[in-house]
């Protein structure tokens, strides 16, 4: 079911917002952005990421999977200044998760005390954010697909076209900037009730598909066919 509905939901052309002088040329990358990958058993939403982005992959999109780094790798200075550098997944990370030879990944180094000290300046994700994302990763995407709302807001900020899930009822409201952005066009969850909760929380936006993975809406279906492949 999945990968039939992630499928259906991807699988249409994108109605870009229109852009000022931007070198289009470059901006080719679907990032799936996630906040951890961890290899452990017992994380269906990791899974459900890894997922997510091979789905991309394997429709023909240049689909690179990002995620934060805190391994000894992450004490490297270089990779500070270069950290998007897309590979192939290493043996483990294939065998684990099962991923394919077209996903590529992105790890950003967060190396301590980040994460490990409190404070807005030493938590990943201020760092993706507010210094990965505009520096590093701007200039190769076209769009963003995540679970992480404070990336998802960061992009439609930064003018970056989002692909945003959620799989919990929405507890407050969402900030109306941000929905009524041109750039944040869909939400997908996996379960009808999250989302009526988030219709109820989208201060109004009420033509803006918010599609369910395994529905059958036909007027969201068509209105995401409009969306994502050629970027004009």
């Amino acid at each position: 079911m999945l990968w039939k509905g992630l499928k259906r939901v991807l699988k249409f052309k994108y109605n870009e917002p229109p852009r000022q002088e931007r070198k289009d040329f470059m901006r080719d990358k679907y990032i799936y952005y996630t906040d951890k990958i961890s290899m452990q058993p017992d994380t269906a939403h990791e899974i459900h990421d890894v997922l997510c982005a091979n789905a991309a992959a394997n429709l023909g999109y240049s689909s690179v999977l990002v995620y934060p780094d805190q391994g000894n790798g992450a004490l490297n200075p270089v990779r500070w200044f270069y950290p998007f550098q897309p590979k192939q997944p290493d043996t483990k990370f294939v065998e684990f998760y099962n991923a394919q030879e077209k996903l590529r990944v992105a790890l950003l180094p967060m190396p301590s005390p980040i994460d490990r000290i409190q404070g807005k300046f030493t938590n990943s994700s201020t760092i993706a954010t507010k210094y990965y994302l505009p520096f590093h990763l701007l200039r190769h995407t076209k769009i963003v697909h995540t679970r992480d709302w404070n990336f998802a807001k960061a992009s439609v900020k930064h003018k970056i076209p989002v692909i945003y899930e959620r799989h919990y009822f929405q507890d407050r409201p969402f900030e109306s900037e941000i929905v009524h952005s041109p750039f944040f066009q869909i939400a997908i969850t996996q379960s009808e009730p999250v989302r009526e909760s988030l219709l109820k929380k989208a201060g109004g936006r009420r033509h803006l598909c918010f599609a369910s993975i395994g529905d059958s809406d036909p007027e969201c279906t068509r209105a995401t066919q409009s969306k994502i492949e050629s970027g004009s």
